[in-house]
């Protein structure tokens, strides 16, 4: 199980009474269904950026010589001054 560093939140989670309207299927599951479901979504698009970000990166190491102003600019079509992961799909 993940805890936090500090001290009193790890407390507080790891001590914590569980919710009694809320009936568990297994007593070692401490968060509920909803809790399980954002914790798998934020990993999963946290390697799904990393997977991204490499293949740009290696996109980029194919190239002889870059400019990497000019890249930037030709990934970020719209001028907004970041790039989103739908800019580097479109790339």
């Amino acid at each position: 199980m993940l805890c936090p560093l500090d001290i009193g939140y790890r407390t507080l989670l790891e001590h914590r009474i569980p919710n009694k309207l809320n009936y568990r299927k297994y007593k070692s599951n401490h968060f509920l269904k909803e809790t399980n479901f954002c914790f798998q979504n934020l990993l999963r698009n946290l390697l799904n950026v990393e997977c991204r970000i490499e293949i740009l990166r290696q996109r980029f190491n194919r190239l002889s010589r870059l400019d990497l102003r000019k890249t930037f600019e030709k990934i970020d079509k719209l001028g907004k001054g970041y790039i989103l992961d739908i800019d580097v799909i479109l790339f």
